[in-house]
């Protein structure tokens, strides 16, 4: 009986890795082709597309700061050649005081 109830007993793994398509990422740079309101914003850093939304943290900074030209380090997840931003890092203009 004991072995019957041992053997009957079933555990469920779900282990999610990274693909692809899925990556984690960061990237860093200026700012360009900014669309969109706050917190729902597109932008361009090179040639990476970026995209943020209500969960996005900003840092050292908020959203209405994000604007063509400012530099920003972006932390998220890639999908479809789109990085779904989970950190904006606001960056302090090089000299400035």
């Amino acid at each position: 009986m004991i072995a019957l109830a041992a053997a009957s007993a079933m555990a469920f793994v779900e282990v999610q890795t990274a693909t692809a398509d899925d990556a984690p990422m960061e990237v860093t740079g200026a700012v360009a082709e900014l669309s969109g309101t706050c917190p729902e914003l597109k932008f361009q850093i090179g040639d990476q597309k970026v995209s943020t939304d209500a969960a996005t943290r900003f840092d050292d900074g908020n959203c209405d700061e994000v604007a063509n030209g400012k530099r920003v380090e972006v932390r998220g997840v890639e999908r479809d050649g789109i990085l779904y931003a989970r950190d904006v890092e606001l960056k302090a203009i090089a000299g400035g005081d």
